[in-house]
C-alpha cells in the first residue's frame, strides 16, 4: 500500500512535471511569437522607412525632371542670345566697315578741301599781284 501510495505520489509528481513541462513549451511558444511581434514591427518600420524612402525617391526624381525642363529652357535661350550676340557682331562689323569708309570719304574730302584752300590762296596771291599790274600799268596810261 505504502508502495502504491508511493507510486501515486510519483504520478502526482510526474503529472505536475508535465503540466511544468507544457507550461515551459507554452511559455516558449509565447516567446517564439513575442519574437516573432518583434520581428513583424521591425519589418514594419523597415517597409514605412523604405516607403517613405520610394516617397523622397520619387519626389526628388520630379524635381530632376523638373530642373531638366528648366535647363532645357535655359539652353535654348542661350543658344537664341548666342544667335542674337552673333547678329549684332554682324551688324557691329558692318557698322565698323561703313564707319570706315566714312572716314576714309571724310579724310579724302578734308584733303580736296586743303587742296582747294591751297588752290584759293594761290588765286588771291595771284589776283592781288594782277591788281597790283593793273594798277600800275592804269597809273602809267594815266601818267
Amino acid at each position: 500500500m505504502e508502495e502504491a501510495l508511493h507510486v501515486r505520489d510519483g504520478a502526482v509528481k510526474m503529472e505536475e512535471a508535465l503540466h511544468v513541462r507544457d507550461g515551459a513549451v507554452k511559455m516558449e511558444e509565447a516567446l517564439h511569437v513575442r519574437d516573432g511581434a518583434v520581428k513583424l514591427e521591425e519589418a514594419l518600420r523597415v517597409r514605412d522607412g523604405a516607403k517613405r524612402t520610394a516617397d523622397a525617391l520619387t519626389d526628388e526624381l520630379a524635381e530632376m525632371h523638373s530642373l531638366q525642363r528648366l535647363l532645357a529652357v535655359a539652353t535654348q535661350r542661350a543658344s537664341d542670345a548666342e544667335g542674337v550676340a552673333d547678329e549684332a557682331r554682324r551688324a557691329l562689323a558692318a557698322t565698323e566697315h561703313a564707319g570706315a569708309a566714312l572716314l576714309q570719304k571724310h579724310d579724302a574730302q578734308l584733303a580736296q578741301i586743303a587742296k582747294l584752300s591751297d588752290e584759293k590762296a594761290r588765286l588771291r596771291e595771284r589776283e592781288a599781284t594782277l591788281a597790283s599790274s593793273l594798277k600800275r600799268a592804269e597809273d602809267a596810261l594815266a601818267g
